[in-house]
C-alpha cells in the first residue's frame, strides 16, 4: 500500500484483488488498475476522475511511485454500516 497526502485528500493506493490495485483518494474510490506505477501515473498526470485534483494542473505533485509514501495512512473502518467508512488522520 502506498499514500500521499495532499491539500485535497490522502491519495492511497492499495492491493484490491490479486493483480488488482485500487486508486483512492479520502473514501471516494477512482479506479482499478494493473499496478501501483500506473494509477500513480495517473495521478501524476492529473487523469484520476477526481476534478478538485485534476482541474488544478499543481507543481508539487508526485511524479512517480517512489515519492510516495510505503504504508498505509491511519484509516479507522466503521463496519457498522453498510458502505465502508473512512476515517482519515489529519
Amino acid at each position: 500500500m502506498y499514500h500521499y497526502d495532499t491539500d485535497v485528500g490522502t491519495f492511497w493506493i492499495h492491493l484490491r484483488l490479486p493483480d488488482t490495485f485500487e486508486l483512492r483518494v479520502g473514501t471516494h474510490r477512482l479506479g482499478s488498475y494493473h499496478s501501483p506505477v500506473d494509477a500513480a501515473q495517473d495521478v501524476a498526470q492529473c487523469n484520476t476522475g477526481y476534478e478538485p485534483w485534476d482541474k488544478r494542473r499543481v507543481t508539487d505533485k508526485p511524479m512517480t511511485l517512489s515519492e510516495w509514501n510505503a504504508g498505509a495512512p491511519y484509516v479507522e473502518f466503521d463496519e457498522t454500516e453498510e458502505e465502508e467508512n473512512f476515517h482519515f488522520r489529519k
